[in-house]
């Protein structure tokens, strides 16, 4: 078991969290605060690292889905880094209907996944 931790650094209006530990029921009350308090209607783009996280269960993935809301809805927010067990766990839920392209930079094991491109609805499968 690894304590979660949550780090935000802003850059003008880019709000990058990164996530390390294991994000499960016992800590998505403290990363959901956390990320409440950082992003805001003046977020322009908000990105999930999660290449640090260790464990997720039901809960942590509900959590990430509950973020992915908290920026403006014309807002990109992007879930970077994240392992092939997490996207399975996202997978089961039902909560992968999303785009996985691959942006230039970032290796096959951790790619940058868009969640929303300024809009609410789901990117398209290409």
């Amino acid at each position: 078991m690894s304590a979660l931790k949550v780090k935000a650094d802003l850059d003008g209006r880019i709000c990058v969290l990164t996530v390390t530990g294991d994000l499960d029921c016992l800590s998505v009350t403290g990363f959901l605060t956390h990320a409440a308090r950082v992003v805001d209607e003046r977020t322009e783009r908000f990105v999930l690292d999660l290449g640090g996280v260790t464990f997720l269960d039901a809960a942590g993935a509900r959590a990430l889905a509950t973020a992915t809301h908290f920026p403006p809805s014309s807002c990109p927010v992007i879930i970077r880094s994240l392992s092939a067990w997490a996207r399975r766990v996202l997978d089961l839920m039902n909560l992968m209907d999303l785009d996985l392209r691959q942006e230039p930079g970032t290796g096959p094991e951790h790619r940058d996944m868009p969640v929303r491109q300024g809009t609410s609805d789901p990117i398209s499968q290409p």
